[in-house]
């Protein structure tokens, strides 16, 4: 998460945070093109569509997306790097998802651990050769 970080991204100081903020860590301002893959309820996944990032922090990751995604719902993100040369793959678990007049869906994702699933496994295998 390091190599995101050091995109360029603007720190959001948690001095600017309200107390209905109830975010656990400070984000940085990061706007990225990226691909988001929702995996189904067995774990399989299902069509990948671009999405844009918007802020970064350490235990989660802001998305504007041109469809809803539902609350629960597990996703793996592929962002594209500095120059578009390198590529990180992050997991998670959508905890908010709400439509914004004119902006799209700001998809709200909190980072998990990857799950070893042989479905998911198969598929960031032939992810990472496509990206290489």
């Amino acid at each position: 998460m390091k190599d995101l970080i050091s995109f360029g991204g603007r720190w959001m100081s948690d001095e600017t945070t309200t107390s209905s903020d109830m975010r656990r860590h400070g984000r940085v301002g990061l706007t990225r093109p990226a691909i988001a893959v929702e995996l189904d309820p067995d774990g399989a996944p299902l069509a990948p569509w671009t999405v844009q990032t918007f802020d970064l922090s350490r235990s989660g990751l802001g998305l504007l997306s041109r469809r809803m995604v539902h609350v629960g719902r597990y996703l793996v993100v592929e962002v594209v790097g500095a120059g578009k040369e390198r590529q990180t793959v992050l997991f998670g678990v959508v905890r908010q998802c709400r439509y914004e007049e004119g902006r799209g869906y700001m998809v709200g994702l909190e980072f998990k651990q990857l799950p070893v699933g042989t479905l998911l496994r198969r598929y960031l295998n032939a992810w990472s050769k496509r990206v290489a």
